[in-house]
């Protein structure tokens, strides 16, 4: 399925407009076969299948690392169990998978000190088994994150965070190799300014969006112009260029065949 999804990819991509689509496309496509294998892994046991980076925000490219959290409720031999039943066949399938098997609380105690999962947190998203333990680290995670409803401690981490990549990846716009996610004005400026957002203001989501729609980074940026943080011509200007980066960065890694975010001369 995988395979025949990336191999349409090129025909939608070539399309200015759709690189959003493209990857919310390749998402979901994980989000199915991730949700029918862990059902069946778990067995109704109390656990919850959760995916944080680029799958949780829908913005996977045909390489992406898949990320997620298992959470459980204090029986952590019986998740990971549960995690290696569903982690040796992807493997097997040479997907690259960045894993955790977490208690809700104890990933929230364990944000306050790392950024990498700050803001893992902040993109969750619930694939699979018990909503409630999703709905708890949601819930756990905003306290950990904005003591006393304070973000600036986490806001100062990102803007710190932000300035160190752009010294690694280059701080000019006009770069002629940039790399389309860690660069200037790439995606992961987009997701830093998102997050501020977030934490800041905690702008309203839908909980329970139809598959496909207002789940994600299109909610958010709907949201704040709903609460009126951005005009509609700025959500505008945003979901475009956000969209032609997808898109871009797609193309780029079908043409290399592996993952690879760099835009090179050749």
């Amino acid at each position: 399925m995988l395979d025949a999804t990336l191999a349409a990819l090129p025909a939608q991509l070539y399309v200015p407009g759709q690189g959003s689509a493209a990857c919310r496309r390749i998402a979901e496509l994980y989000d199915r076969a991730l949700a029918e294998r862990f059902v069946a892994a778990a067995g109704g046991a109390s656990l919850a299948l959760v995916a944080t980076g680029g799958w949780a925000r829908r913005e996977l490219a045909p390489f992406s690392d898949i990320d997620f959290i298992v959470l459980h409720d204090r029986d952590e031999p019986l998740a990971k169990q549960v995690c290696d039943r569903l982690l040796y066949p992807l493997w097997d399938e040479k997907l690259a998978i960045g894993h955790s098997i977490r208690e809700p609380r104890a990933v929230a105690r364990l944000a306050k000190d790392d950024l990498a999962t700050a803001t893992a947190l902040l993109d969750a998203r619930h694939i699979a088994g018990d909503r409630w333990l999703t709905t708890e680290l949601r819930r756990v995670a905003l306290g950990a994150l904005s003591p006393g409803g304070n973000p600036n401690d986490l806001i100062a981490a990102l803007a710190a965070e932000k300035q160190a990549r752009h010294a690694r990846f280059g701080a000019s716009l006009y770069l002629l190799e940039p790399n389309l996610k860690q660069g200037i004005g790439a995606l992961r400026d987009l997701s830093t300014a998102l997050w501020c957002a977030q934490i800041r203001w905690r702008p309203p989501l839908p909980t329970e969006p139809a598959a496909g729609a207002g789940e994600g980074v299109e909610a958010l940026i709907a949201s704040l112009v709903t609460t009126e943080h951005l005009t509609r011509r700025q959500a505008q200007i945003l979901s475009g260029a956000r969209d032609f980066e997808l898109r871009i960065r797609a193309l780029v890694q079908l043409t290399a065949g592996r993952r690879f975010d760099q835009g090179r001369l050749d």
